[in-house]
């Protein structure tokens, strides 16, 4: 009898060890798969933040987004992207971050793919002492521009939606502005003149100088400028009467060359052997050449209504498309640079 109770005591003890390990084991494994859990989350968390962060740089109502153009205008510019030591950084205000994790900078860069200028953004994240890389790859021409073709209309642009090429000619035209960046260009809009008159370059003040005059057959200006650089921004405006421009190159000093951007609602004039370097918008209107010699552009064309046969200006004019000269004043026209992030991954990493 004494012996029976002293095996059930033993076989209770036993059965209550075992039970006793196996909710410890269970307990231990919902703590383990709870821990595991919370883990992959904070993990999950760690590299979302991050690349919320370089979304923030891709918003366009975003002050993020603004310095990420101002980046990209400078590299196109100056081939880098600033002097300072936070050249190639996008800093994100504390306020923009999570309160677990401290990782503030955005990291630029510029690579080559397939001969096209693209960028890099490298965004990262600690939260929870949890480190996470994220890297995007982005082109920022605006793919219009990025046709390599020296005339830009909607019968070159003919490849891409019918919808958006007419959008977009009639937003560049309806309101046709320039940009400045950093204040380093003077932009010359008029607005009531018919006739403007470019002479490159003046022979008593060695300086390229504008003459305006109000009617097309008036014969004295009525107003005179004198530009301190070779570069010109100038748009003229007259959409009612049809504005022209003429540019008067000086044959003697044929190794000048004119650079910027010209803007005509109306006619452009060629006269001499001129040289010229950037962009070129006529709208409703035709170029004339009035020279032996044809003209050298090197550049653009864009075109909208042209009233003439657009092939004929290949014929006129010894017309090449630089990308680095497009490049070079494109960035003062809006939408020239239009980032597009095509690629957001894991991992990465930025040298600069």
């Amino acid at each position: 009898m004494d012996s029976n109770r002293g095996s059930i005591v033993i076989l209770s003890i036993i059965v209550g060890a075992i039970m006793f390990l196996l909710s410890s084991f269970l307990l231990y494994s919902i703590y383990l798969d709870h821990q595991i859990a919370n883990s992959s989350i904070d993990h999950l968390q760690s590299y979302y933040l991050a690349e919320d962060k370089i979304y923030l740089c891709f918003d366009e109502g975003s002050s993020y987004y603004d310095e990420l153009i101002l980046g990209l205008k400078h590299y196109l510019k100056y081939k880098q992207f600033g002097n300072s030591s936070n050249k190639n950084l996008i800093i994100i205000d504390e306020e923009d971050l999570n309160p677990k994790d401290t990782k503030n900078e955005i990291k630029l860069d510029m690579f080559m793919k397939n001969n096209i200028l693209n960028g890099g953004i490298l965004a990262q994240s600690d939260y929870k002492n949890i480190n996470k890389r994220v890297y995007g790859a982005f082109t920022f021409i605006n793919p219009f521009y990025s046709t390599d073709k020296p005339i830009l209309s909607k019968n070159t642009l003919e490849d891409l939606e019918e919808g958006s090429i007419d959008e977009f000619m009639e937003q560049l035209f309806n309101d046709f502005k320039l940009e400045t960046f950093e204040n380093d260009i003077e932009i010359i809009e008029v607005n009531d003149f018919q006739k403007i008159d470019i002479y490159f370059y003046d022979e008593k003040t060695r300086k390229i100088r504008l003459d305006f005059f109000r009617y097309k057959d008036e014969e004295t200006a009525v107003g005179k400028k004198y530009l301190s650089t070779d570069e010109i921004y100038l748009i003229s405006k007259d959409k009612m009467k049809n504005s022209e421009i003429n540019i008067y190159a000086n044959d003697v000093r044929i190794t000048d060359i004119l650079k910027g951007i010209i803007y005509v609602d109306g006619d452009l004039n060629l006269y001499g052997k001129l040289n010229f370097n950037g962009i070129v918008a006529i709208n409703s209107g035709k170029v004339n050449v009035y020279s032996k010699d044809r003209p050298k552009i090197r550049g653009m064309f864009i075109l909208n209504n042209y009233k003439d046969d657009e092939e004929t200006i290949e014929e006129k004019i010894d017309l090449q498309y630089r990308q680095i000269v497009v490049d070079r004043f494109g960035l003062y026209i809006p939408d020239y640079i239009k980032p597009n992030l095509y690629l957001v991954k894991e991992g990465g990493t930025i040298e600069k």
